[in-house]
């Protein structure tokens, strides 16, 4: 079964959202938390949040996960069609018959499970690995090392 997203430190996602030309920002209290929010003042605000130092110890997050959770799925939601969005989004999660047919893929060495963002699947994928089934069972090359590579050139 699928994991939630493992949260990305709030420095990368700041940096991320910036580079896909989204303005975020955090402005952190000393006893109160934080106040997040992703928008501009010239044009607007388009969500702000407000983190309480209380809410993220019960909920056992230190406040900059919470705060990058918060930007991250924000972001997805007001900017689906930004930089930022096509490298996070989830493209789909596939099902028949209750069956996870991403997880059907990866044990039967069809996929590899993708850890850069999610840790969905890498129990399936080392079964497989051990077994040799499908693509491991060759000198085959992830997908995002061959897109890499070929971008370089």
């Amino acid at each position: 079964m699928p994991t939630p997203l493992t949260p990305l430190p709030l420095e990368r996602v700041l940096q991320q959202l910036h580079d896909s030309e989204i303005n975020a920002g955090v402005q952190t209290f000393y006893d109160a938390g934080m106040r997040v929010w992703i928008g501009d003042e010239l044009n607007g605000i388009k969500a702000e949040t407000t983190i309480n130092r209380t809410a993220a110890a019960r909920l056992k997050w230190p406040d900059g996960p919470t705060a990058a959770g918060w930007l991250h799925e924000t972001a997805l939601r007001l900017y689906p069609d930004s930089k930022y969005a096509k490298e996070h989004s989830t493209v789909a999660l596939c099902r028949a018959d209750g069956r996870d047919l991403g997880a059907d893929m990866v044990s039967d060495g069809h996929a590899w499970a993708f850890v850069r963002y999610s840790r969905d699947y890498v129990e399936e994928e080392r079964e497989a690995a051990a077994v040799r089934a499908g693509i491991h069972g060759h000198t085959c090359e992830p997908a995002w090392q061959w897109r890499s590579e070929r971008r370089k050139n």
